[in-house]
């Protein structure tokens, strides 16, 4: 799997829970001491997340890395299968 897709699929896993849990993007901001600039990098999958941040984000949406990480993989399977099927046609 392209790492590029599962950075895509890891930030919208982010982005779907911030979502889904009525949170704004200065939660991770603040719990990350990062620009939001650089969060929604992170959420659009433009720019890669530095490991040590998972645990800091998933803490401040309520979520366990483990479980985000299952979730992006999960998504990044489905991104990589769409593009494959677009590559074919």
């Amino acid at each position: 799997m392209a790492k590029n897709i599962f950075n895509q699929a890891l930030g919208l896993e982010i982005a779907r829970e911030r979502f889904r849990r009525g949170l704004a993007q200065d939660v991770i901001t603040t719990a990350t001491a990062r620009a939001q600039s650089t969060v929604t990098r992170w959420e659009m999958g433009k720019i890669s997340m530095p490991a040590m941040m998972l645990p800091i984000i998933a803490r401040a949406i309520g979520i366990s890395a483990a479980e985000l990480i299952t979730r992006a993989e999960a998504t990044a399977a489905a991104l990589q299968q769409q593009r494959n099927q677009q590559n074919e046609r």
